[in-house]
């Protein structure tokens, strides 16, 4: 009891009230020059103006910050889902089997092995397949290259935006607040006299407000002073606090901070919560002044929400409060945009070497099972093989491939039927 008597403009279960409105209700005043929110739980008790000015809900949260990575690979990926690869590789994957069933179905030796299919379809590295005639094969090759360069070209230019032009800030969403209480990354704190705002939460039947409402159902509340908002931006920033409250106020407690230190919070406006309307309040048996209030209230205060709008913070802290306000900043490239490059290379780099150190253990246990004994016979048929070239011919390209072929099978020949230990 003895905290609630001393909380100032609240109601008692006796129907007194405390504070500035105590001595209203008690007839010490007959009203006050300064705004009065107009609230259901007081009509009964006092009179008010017309609204002069409305009071919008928000919530004041800590910025995002960032944690230094040593290794960002969402620069490597140039912005783009995870998804758009894995079917590019899939397509890719596609034309290889497509083609290795092609290379099946000719007759002959005169086919392309599957390597050299692949190797045809890495970009910058482009290598042309030994055996080219026959439509299937012309229309895969043509396949491919339109791939690599579509693929190539998007990226390298999706890249390049990633890396020259700075993302903006993305607002935070009432969604994402709801997400963080869900999460038990926060807890919302509301003014501790404004009991009405958390009933109108409860009772809600707004979509958001509404989820907002059941997050907060299994999660504990917290409650903030008025008179002590500096405690209340240090338990934002640093306990990841959300405190609900209304607009004007998260902008009175901001403007005793310095303007550098706006850039740590965040504004995130509740348009789905009912505004609070501010007019003059006065005691009961006062009545015959309140025609000529509004008056006077129709006449000059017709400014007073304009000058409400801007905040008692200046533009630079405003600016610096709404993420869609605050312009991109361009800066050179650091050593950790690139990381993901660099920690990509030292991968390939490592695989390399303990794929050849897997390769020369797999010799010096099983090479020596897998040689076999020469081919008697095959020596007879090695002894027939003569390749003569007429180097003054004219030859086409078609013909150059077949020498090409014809060299390929005979040093393939000479490796499978040669010992190279007795060489």
């Amino acid at each position: 009891m003895v905290d609630k008597v001393f909380s100032p403009g609240l109601r008692l279960d006796n129907g007194t009230y405390t504070g500035a409105l105590g001595e209203l209700q008690g007839g010490k005043v007959d009203t006050w020059m300064m705004p009065a929110y107009l609230l259901l739980d007081r009509f009964d008790d006092f009179l008010f103006t017309s609204p002069y000015a409305d009071s919008p809900y928000s919530a004041l949260i800590s910025r995002e910050r960032h944690e230094m990575v040593f290794v960002r690979f969402d620069g490597l990926l140039a912005d783009i889902n995870l998804s758009v690869y894995a079917l590019f590789l899939l397509l890719l994957m596609c034309i290889w089997c497509i083609a290795i069933v092609n290379e099946k179905l000719q007759s002959g030796t005169r086919v392309n092995p599957p390597w050299a299919i692949l190797s045809s379809m890495t970009p910058q590295s482009f290598r042309q397949w030994d055996y080219q005639n026959g439509i299937t094969r012309k229309v895969l090759i043509l396949a491919i290259g339109f791939a690599l360069l579509l693929g190539t070209s998007y990226y390298s230019s999706k890249l390049l935006q990633e890396l020259i032009v700075p993302n903006k800030i993305i607002a935070t969403t009432l969604q994402t607040l709801i997400n963080r209480i869900e999460s038990g990354i926060s807890q919302v704190s509301f003014e501790d006299e404004n009991h009405e705002i958390l009933q109108y939460i409860m009772t809600s039947e707004e979509t958001d407000i509404r989820n907002l409402a059941e997050a907060l159902k299994t999660h504990k509340t917290k409650r903030h002073k008025h008179d002590n908002g500096i405690e209340m931006l240090k338990q934002v920033l640093n306990d990841h606090m959300i405190a609900i409250d209304l607009t004007e106020y998260h902008y009175s407690v901001l403007a005793s901070i310095p303007h550098k230190d706006c850039g740590q919070y965040e504004l995130v406006p509740i348009d789905n919560l009912s505004k609070i309307w501010l007019s003059i309040i006065l005691r009961k048996e006062v009545k015959r002044v309140l025609e000529p209030l509004n008056v006077i209230v129709a006449e000059r205060f017709g400014t007073i929400q304009r000058e409400r709008d801007t905040g008692y913070v200046d533009e630079e802290c405003a600016g610096l409060l709404f993420p869609e306000s605050i312009e991109p900043q361009f800066s050179a490239l650091a050593m950790e945009d690139l990381s993901g490059v660099f920690a990509l290379l030292v991968i390939c780099i490592l695989v390399s070497v303990i794929t050849f150190k897997l390769e020369i253990l797999f010799w010096k246990t099983c090479g020596h099972k897998t040689q076999q004994p020469p081919d008697s016979g095959m020596e007879g048929r090695l002894e027939g093989v003569q390749l003569s070239l007429n180097l003054k011919a004219r030859m086409s390209s078609e013909h150059a491939n077949v020498i090409m072929g014809k060299y390929r099978e005979l040093t393939d020949l000479l490796a499978e039927h040669t010992n190279f230990e007795d060489i």
